[in-house]
C-alpha cells in the first residue's frame, strides 16, 4: 500500500506543473497623436503610432482621394478630410489593440487673382462695368484649374473719370479646381465714363403770318432729355419753354439745343 501512494502523489505534481505552463494572451493600446492640419501640395510625411506591445502599427485612410498610405508614410493627394485608423493585430502574446482613429483635414491651396482690368465705356444709363479674365497665382503641378470670369459693377452710372469698380463672382472650374480655394476678388478696379453722343431732331418750320396764334416747338433729343429754344431775333418771334409767340413781322432762326 505505500508503493501506491507514492506513485500517485508523482502524477500529481507532473499535472500541476504542466498547466502552469499556458498564460492568457496580454492586452496592448496604441497611442496614436492627434494630426496637424495640412495643406494641399504639402511634402509626404510619417506617422509615430506606438503600441505597448512594441509590435508594429499598421495604419489605413478613410479617404484616399485626400491621402493615401504606405507603410507609415502620408502622401496627401487633394484637399478635404479623412480619418487615418492606427491598428495593431496582436501575436501569441498579445491579443489585438483597440484601434485608434485621428481625423486629418487637408486645406486647399489659396490661388489669387491678378491682371484684370477694366474697360472704359460710354455713358449708357447703367452701372455694368466689362471685366478682362486676368490670371491665377499659385497653382502646383501643372494642375487643371480654370479662372472663370466674374461681372463688375461702377459704383454709379453717372460720367465721370477713374470711378470705382467693384468686381463679383470670379470662381473656379477644371479638373482640380477642389483643391484649390480663391483667396478674394479682384481689388483697386476703376475705369472711365464718359458722356454719350446725342443727336436733336427738329423738323423744318412752316411760314407764319403776324398775328397767327401761339404754337409749340417740337425738337426731340436722342437722349430724351429736354430741349431748349432759343430766338435770333425776338422782334420777330419769343420762346418761352417750347412755345413760340410771333410779335412782328420778319424772319427769325429758331435754335433747338440740348
Amino acid at each position: 500500500m505505500p508503493i501506491l501512494l507514492v506513485i500517485f502523489s508523482l502524477f500529481a505534481n507532473i499535472s500541476v506543473r504542466a498547466e502552469s505552463l499556458v498564460d492568457d494572451p496580454l492586452t496592448q493600446t496604441i497611442t496614436f497623436n492627434s494630426l496637424l492640419v495640412k495643406t494641399y501640395g504639402e511634402a509626404s510625411f510619417d506617422l509615430t503610432a506606438i503600441a505597448t506591445s512594441g509590435l508594429p502599427v499598421t495604419y489605413s485612410s478613410s479617404n484616399e482621394s485626400v491621402a493615401t498610405i504606405s507603410g507609415s508614410t502620408v502622401t496627401i493627394v487633394g484637399a478635404g478630410s479623412t480619418t487615418i485608423t492606427a491598428s495593431q493585430s496582436g501575436d501569441v502574446n498579445y491579443v489585438a489593440a483597440t484601434p485608434v482613429i485621428q481625423l486629418l483635414t487637408v486645406n486647399p491651396i489659396p490661388l489669387t487673382i491678378s491682371g484684370v482690368t477694366v474697360s472704359d465705356k460710354v455713358y449708357d444709363g447703367t452701372i455694368t462695368a466689362t471685366l478682362s479674365l486676368g490670371s491665377l497665382t499659385g497653382i502646383i503641378n501643372t494642375d487643371d484649374v480654370i479662372l472663370v470670369a466674374g461681372t463688375g459693377t461702377f459704383d454709379t452710372k453717372d460720367v465721370g473719370p477713374s470711378k470705382v469698380v467693384t468686381a463679383i463672382g470670379f470662381s473656379l472650374s477644371g479638373a482640380k479646381s477642389g483643391n484649390y480655394i480663391l483667396s478674394g476678388q479682384p481689388t483697386g478696379l476703376s475705369a472711365s465714363i464718359t458722356a454719350a453722343p446725342q443727336t436733336i431732331t427738329f423738323g423744318s418750320l412752316s411760314a407764319k403770318t403776324y398775328g397767327d396764334a401761339a404754337f409749340s416747338l417740337t425738337a426731340t433729343a436722342s437722349s430724351s432729355l429736354p430741349v431748349t429754344y432759343v430766338s435770333s431775333n425776338t422782334a420777330v418771334a419769343m420762346i418761352s419753354g417750347s412755345t413760340v409767340t410771333i410779335v412782328g413781322a420778319g424772319s427769325t432762326t429758331i435754335t433747338a439745343s440740348q
